[in-house]
C-alpha cells in the first residue's frame, strides 16, 4: 500500500514541473501511514518521533513557500 501511494505521489509531484518536487512529495508520503498508524492504533509518539513528524511539517511549508514563489515570479513574466 505504502508503495503504491508513493508512486501516485511521485506522479502528481512530475505533474507540477519539477523532479526534485516529485521526490519530495514522495518522501513525505510516508508520514500519512505513521500518523495514521499512531492514531489508530493509539502508538506512544515519542520525543524522536515527534521530531521527524514536526520536521515534515516544516518541509510541507517550505515546499509550499517555494512553490508560491516560483508562481508569483512566472505570472510577473
Amino acid at each position: 500500500m505504502d508503495t503504491t501511494l508513493a508512486f501516485w505521489v511521485f506522479l502528481y509531484g512530475l505533474r507540477l514541473g519539477k523532479i526534485s518536487t516529485s521526490w519530495v512529495f514522495m518522501n513525505l508520503s510516508a508520514a500519512v501511514p505513521a500518523v495514521l498508524s499512531a492514531v489508530i492504533y493509539k502508538e506512544k509518539i515519542g520525543f524522536r518521533k515527534l521530531m521527524v513528524l514536526s520536521l515534515v511539517v516544516v518541509s510541507i511549508l517550505l515546499l509550499w513557500k517555494d512553490m508560491k514563489e516560483r508562481t508569483d515570479s512566472s505570472a510577473r513574466e
